[in-house]
C-alpha cells in the first residue's frame, strides 16, 4: 500500500480543520481590527472636540487673521508635498514673526499641555481655506517634527463634505502620505463669541499604536484557534476512523482479493480495467460499473473537447484578422475613423482621470477637386496616399488616422507632443519641397494645410474640443494658403497634361 487511507484521511482532517481555522481567524482578526479602529476614532474625535472648547478662541481668530494676510499677500505659495525644498522653506519664512506673538506662544503652550496629557502623535489648529480648497497650518504641538505655521496641506476628497458643511468638522479618518506617515486624524470646529468658526482642533493617532493592540489581540486569536484545531482535528480523526475507515479497509481487502482472482492474465499482461467484471451487488459494483461508464464518457467528451477547441480558435484566429481589416483605411492603410472614435473615447476618459497630456493635427489635402476633375480620382487617390505617407514619415511616433477622403488627424503625446512645433515645420518644410519640385508629375506635387491644437485643461472640456480647435486652425492656414497662392497666380493651374 503506497499512502494507507486512514493517513489520506487524518491530512484530510487536518487541512479543512486549518482551512476553517485560518478564515475563523482572519475573520476575527476584521472584526478586531474594525472594534479596535471604531474605539480610536471615537477617542480621537472626542479628544479634538474637547481641545476645541477648551482652547481661547479668540487668540486662534486673531491669529488666523495674521497668517492669512500673510497668506494671501504671498504670491508663491508651496504646498506640504515640497516639504524640505528650499522654495519651502523660503515660503515659510514668511510667516517667521506669528511664531513670536503672544497668541501664538500661548495657543502652542496649551496644546502642548492637552497633547502631553494624552496618548496622541499630536494636536494642533488648522484653518480650512474654501476657496483654493486647502488646510493652512496655525499651531502645532507636535514635539519631534511640527508642521509650520503657514504650512498647506490639501484637502483629500473623503473630507470635502466640510467644504459644504463647515460644522461638520473633520470625522476621524486614516491616511497614508510620504510626508506624515500612517494616521488616524479628527477635527472639530473651534467657534468664536460670534458663532464664526475660526479654526479646527485637529488630533493624529499614529497607526503604530492601533496596529501593536489588533497584533496583540490577534495573536490571542490565533493562538487559540490552534488549539481548536488540533483538539478537533483529534476528535475527527477518531470519529472517522471509528466510522467509516475500519469499515472501508474489510471493503478494500475483500474487493483486492476479488479482483485478483477476477483478473485473468493473457501474454503476462494484465486486463484493462474497462474488462472487469464485479458482481458484488453493493455499492462497488455500482462504483465499478460508473467508472466504465465515465471513462467511456470522458474519452468521448475530450475528443469532442478537442474538435471544439480547435474550431474556436479557428474561429478566434478569423475574427482577429476581420478585425485587423476593419481598423485600417483601405486606400492608405493607416487607421481608420472607427479605431479614431475610440481613441477619442480614450483621451476622454485620461480627460476625466486628469491625466490627460496629448494634442490633436489635423490636416488637409489642398487642390484636391482639382486633381480628379483634371486628371481622374485615380491620380487624386495617389495624391491621397502621397500627403498619407508624409503625415507618416514626420509624425512616426504617433497614431495617424483617416478620418475623411482627404482629412487627416494625428494625435501627439510623448516625444511628437513635446516637438510637436519642429514636426509641424517638418511638414511645412517637406511640402514646400515637393511643389516645388518641378520634375514630378501634378499629383506628386502635393499641398496641405495644417492646423493643430494642444490639450488644456482650462481651455478643453473633452478631446472633441481639442479637434474642433485644430479643425478651425487647419481651415484658418488653408485659407490663408489659397490668398497666398491667388497673389503668386498659382491657384487653379492644374490642368489635363
Amino acid at each position: 500500500m503506497k499512502f494507507p487511507l486512514r493517513k489520506k484521511i487524518i491530512l484530510f482532517i487536518l487541512f479543512v480543520s486549518a482551512v476553517f481555522s485560518i478564515v475563523a481567524l482572519v475573520i476575527t482578526s476584521s472584526i478586531i481590527n474594525r472594534v479596535i479602529e471604531i474605539n480610536y476614532k471615537t477617542y480621537s474625535e472626542s479628544l479634538a472636540k474637547t481641545v476645541a472648547v477648551s482652547i481661547d478662541s479668540e487668540k486662534v481668530k486673531t491669529l488666523r487673521d495674521n497668517i492669512l494676510e500673510i497668506y494671501k499677500n504671498t504670491e508663491h505659495k508651496v504646498s506640504s508635498e515640497h516639504w524640505g525644498t528650499s522654495d519651502f522653506d523660503e515660503y515659510i519664512n514668511h510667516y517667521s514673526a506669528i511664531t513670536e506673538s503672544q497668541e501664538y506662544k500661548d495657543l502652542k503652550e496649551s496644546l502642548t499641555i492637552i497633547q502631553n496629557s494624552n496618548a496622541v502623535k499630536c494636536i494642533y489648529l488648522l484653518y480650512v481655506n474654501t476657496a483654493d480648497i486647502n488646510a493652512i497650518y496655525l499651531v502645532d504641538a507636535d514635539p519631534d517634527e511640527p508642521c509650520p505655521t503657514g504650512c498647506i496641506d490639501p484637502i483629500y476628497e473623503i473630507n470635502y463634505p466640510v467644504l459644504k458643511n463647515p460644522d461638520l468638522g473633520f470625522p476621524a479618518y486614516t491616511t497614508n502620505t510620504n510626508e506624515y506617515g500612517s494616521l488616524m486624524t479628527a477635527g472639530k470646529p473651534v467657534y468664536a463669541e460670534n458663532g464664526e468658526i475660526v479654526a479646527y482642533a485637529t488630533v493624529d493617532i499614529t497607526t503604530k499604536d492601533i496596529n501593536k493592540t489588533v497584533l496583540l489581540y490577534t495573536f490571542l486569536a490565533a493562538c487559540l484557534f490552534f488549539t481548536l484545531t488540533v483538539i478537533v482535528s483529534t476528535f475527527g480523526y477518531l470519529l472517522v476512523d471509528y466510522l467509516i475507515v475500519r469499515y472501508i479497509n474489510q471493503l478494500a481487502d475483500k474487493a483486492q482479493k476479488y479482483c485478483e482472482n477476477l483478473i485473468i492474465k493473457k501474454d503476462g499482461t494484465g486486463e484493462s480495467f474497462n474488462s472487469l467484471t464485479i458482481k458484488t451487488g453493493d455499492e462497488i459494483e455500482i462504483l465499478a460499473e460508473s467508472m466504465k461508464k465515465m471513462d467511456k464518457e470522458l474519452t468521448e467528451y475530450i475528443t469532442s473537447l478537442t474538435e471544439t477547441r480547435k474550431e474556436l480558435s479557428d474561429t478566434k484566429e478569423k475574427a482577429e484578422i476581420m478585425d485587423r481589416i476593419a481598423s485600417k483605411d483601405a486606400l492608405t492603410g493607416v487607421k481608420n475613423k472607427r479605431v479614431y472614435d475610440a481613441e477619442m473615447e480614450r483621451l476622454n476618459s485620461l480627460i476625466k482621470e486628469g491625466n490627460a497630456d496629448f494634442g490633436i493635427v489635423m490636416v488637409d489635402l489642398n487642390n484636391l477637386k482639382n486633381l480628379n476633375d483634371n486628371f481622374g480620382h485615380e491620380k487624386g487617390n495617389i495624391a491621397i496616399k502621397e500627403i498619407c505617407h508624409t503625415i507618416c514619415e514626420i509624425f512616426k511616433h504617433s497614431p495617424v488616422f483617416r478620418i475623411g477622403g482627404d482629412e487627416f488627424t494625428v494625435i501627439l503625446e510623448n516625444s511628437d507632443l513635446k516637438n510637436h512645433e519642429q514636426l509641424i515645420k517638418s511638414f511645412y518644410d517637406k511640402i514646400a519641397e515637393d511643389e516645388k519640385n518641378t520634375k514630378s508629375a501634378p499629383w506628386e506635387r502635393i499641398s496641405a494645410a495644417l492646423g493643430y491644437a494642444i490639450f488644456d485643461a482650462t481651455s478643453f472640456s473633452s478631446a472633441e474640443d481639442v479637434f474642433k480647435k485644430a479643425d478651425s486652425n487647419m481651415y484658418e492656414k488653408k485659407t490663408q494658403m489659397k490668398k497666398s497662392m491667388r497673389k503668386e497666380g498659382m491657384i487653379n493651374t492644374v490642368r489635363k497634361a
